[in-house]
């Protein structure tokens, strides 16, 4: 049997192309001098849709609230890159760079030439180790930005500043790294054995003493012990489907209350401690605990303290946890948004207080979206379907025999079968003759049969500008010779393909994956909704204006200069007043 690797669950769903995004009338961008800000924080919260703003709008009365009332709020901007993923994501926010350009493929990528056909973890880095909790083990390898090929927007603010504070810190150590940068003073994610905040010897600065004050089990007590209520009354939850749903997935039972005490096997025999870090990954209190660690990361390191600007990125990685396991039209997503809405609104009251609501920036966005489980779309009347891991591995099984009894081959040749495309072994083929392209147009034909499948990409449309298939802009702002499958591979909307028989994922091109919240906050920012079309690679250069830097030239995005309004200026002294 071929390595048919599956890195996490992909989702395939509604289309929704960028290159067919809804044509709005574009603004005259006109440059306007910003104020510098002590502060800007970038919050990334995965896996969040753009759609969730409508759907539990009417309950957000706190943070999301504030950020609708007070902020510049995108209603049409998208991804612009395939095989949206955690890694890729980040690194698209950091650096305003599709990801043929920052080179992260995905949350793993295979790099061309390995003979071990194997997809390399996009943060590994041998070179360094884990720092951060007691007696660690040195064997253990850390993370970093090694393989982000591009400055961040973090870089940019240090090589302007070079006293500038850039810290980042989520649950995920590739939403910390990339978004942190090559150059971050340090980038915190989650231990799940200690629920600590830790690092890696990457960052060559001595990890901070205050963090041992910081514990998520310790931090988080009182709701660990309490477990994952509803924070509302049953009948508030109309925006979502019943409870009890069939083919959710969840490491707990799948109904209110989440608890220490609900975590199925083999979960459930893990010690009472332990399941403290569990549930910490498995419910809103683990993003609550990150926010709480952010203001820590302000407090002792004094971000914002001077006139020099910080930046701080903030990373909710377990939306995603959830989102994966219930699906968005679950009681837990929606119950997840409700409460980080009441963190946020905690957070941004902290920054007021802390900072001063006149000397801080924020913006939030998402790594990607997701798709409605597609069990719960059937049941909508919409013709959705599944096609697990295992279902998908036998068809292209059966593919690679019938092209080897075709050409002659006696080997496997098909190395790497996954959401992402394919990579062959191309040494037998040649041996009797065969181009890669011959091999390659093969099998994209093959493949191209089956009923899930829209479009399969071959490396010379990738490269040229001519080819007129559908969506193929996505694709090439996520190809390179050098790094991922040389074949990708568009599925039909609506169909999950990999994964298993329950829960939900992502990974397209497709309007629930690509459309996803852009808002800006902060005192020259004009408040209120703008239907022009944007990038998520315009929130780096729209910061880095905010932070009165210099936009690199490489950079796919633009800055957005609509939304601002001049800078007021300040009053004379009135005579006599000091």
């Amino acid at each position: 049997m071929k390595k048919i690797i599956f890195g996490s669950t992909i989702i395939l769903l509604s289309i929704f192309a960028c290159d067919t995004l809804k044509k709005t009338s574009q603004p005259v961008q006109t440059r306007v001098d910003i104020e510098t800000p002590r502060l800007a924080v970038l919050i990334s919260i995965d896996q969040m849709q753009r759609e969730y703003l409508d759907r539990f709008g009417e309950q957000f009365d706190a943070g999301f609230r504030r950020l609708l009332d007070e902020g510049a709020v995108f209603n049409n901007a998208h991804y612009q890159h395939a095989i949206t993923g955690t890694a890729p994501g980040h690194a698209t926010l950091s650096t305003g760079c599709h990801p043929a350009k920052h080179g992260i493929m995905g949350n793993n990528f295979f790099t061309p030439g390995s003979s071990e056909y194997k997809m390399a973890y996009a943060v590994t880095d041998t070179s360094t180790v884990l720092v951060g909790i007691d007696d660690t083990d040195k064997k253990i390898y850390g993370s970093s930005p090694f393989n982000l090929e591009v400055p961040a927007l973090g870089d940019w603010l240090k090589a302007a500043h070079p006293d500038a504070k850039v810290y980042a810190v989520a649950f995920k150590d590739r939403s910390a790294t990339l978004m942190g940068g090559k150059n971050a003073d340090r980038a915190f994610w989650f231990n799940q054995p200690t629920t600590r905040m830790v690092s890696s010897s990457y960052y060559t600065s001595k990890f901070p003493d205050w963090t041992k004050y910081y514990v998520g089990k310790e931090i988080m007590k009182a709701p660990l012990e309490k477990g994952w209520q509803k924070l509302r009354p049953e009948e508030e939850y109309s925006a979502s489907r019943e409870d009890d749903f069939p083919y959710e997935l969840g490491t707990q039972r799948t109904t209110f209350p989440h608890t220490l005490f609900s975590f199925m096997p083999p979960a459930s025999t893990a010690s009472y401690e332990a399941r403290k870090g569990m549930l910490l990954w498995n419910s809103p209190l683990g993003d609550a605990y990150t926010l709480e660690f952010a203001k820590a990361i302000i407090e002792n390191e004094k971000l914002g303290m001077d006139e020099i600007p910080d930046m701080l990125f903030v990373g909710c990685s377990v939306a995603d946890k959830i989102g994966h396991q219930y699906g968005p039209y679950s009681q837990e997503v929606q119950d997840y948004y409700l409460r980080l809405d009441q963190y946020l609104g905690n957070f941004f009251a902290y920054l007021d207080e802390r900072i001063g609501k006149e000397n801080y920036y924020v913006a939030l966005s998402a790594d990607h979206g997701v798709v409605p489980i597609p069990e719960e779309l059937v049941r909508r009347g919409i013709d959705a379907q599944r096609i697990t891991s295992r279902e998908y591995s036998v068809m292209i099984d059966s593919i690679e025999v019938r092209l080897q009894r075709a050409l002659g081959l006696k080997n496997e040749f098909i190395k790497i079968a996954n959401y992402q495309g394919f990579a062959l072994d191309y040494a037998e083929a040649a041996g009797l003759g065969i181009t890669e392209k011959d091999l390659q147009r093969k099998v994209a034909n093959a493949v191209d049969t089956l009923p899930f499948v829209a479009n399969v990409y071959l490396p010379e449309e990738l490269l040229l500008t001519t080819s007129t298939k559908p969506d193929i802009s996505f694709f090439r702002n996520n190809y390179r010779p050098d790094r991922g499958v040389e074949m990708k591979i568009r599925f039909v909307e609506y169909a999950l393909v990999g994964g298993r028989a329950n829960g939900t994922s992502h990974g397209t091109v497709y309007n629930y994956d690509t459309n996803v919240p852009v808002i800006f906050m902060g005192p020259q920012v004009k408040s209120r909704p703008f239907d022009q079309s944007a990038g998520v690679v315009d929130i780096a250069p729209t910061l880095a204006r905010v932070l009165n830097l210099t936009i690199p030239g490489h950079v796919d995005g633009r800055p957005l200069d609509y939304i601002f309004n001049p800078a007021m200026k300040k009053e004379e002294t009135k005579s006599g007043e000091k």
